[in-house]
């Protein structure tokens, strides 16, 4: 009668290629993170300061109404389109 012989031994160079390809998945996820975390923060800095930039025009025109509003930024819109092409003409 024959026995049948089955190796399940992994060998040591595949098991050590395996570990080194995880551990270089791992380490790139965790710069993927990071370069994540460090764009997500930078958002919402600038988010924090734009908004607290705008607070003295928000403090400004919190008063008026929406029609005045439109108003005074339409006119000062139209002045800074005035004086930029009288500008460029003299």
């Amino acid at each position: 009668m024959t026995t049948l012989v089955i190796d399940l031994t992994v060998s040591q160079p595949a098991s050590t290629t395996r570990i080194g390809e995880l551990e270089r998945s791992i380490a790139d996820q965790v710069d993927a993170n990071q370069a994540l975390e460090e764009r997500t923060v930078k958002e919402a800095v600038t988010a924090s300061v734009q908004y607290a930039m705008r607070a003295p025009l928000r403090a400004r025109f919190k008063d008026l109404p929406t029609s005045d509003m439109k108003e005074i930024l339409l006119q000062h819109m139209l002045e800074e389109n005035y004086d930029s092409a009288r500008g460029s003409i003299g």
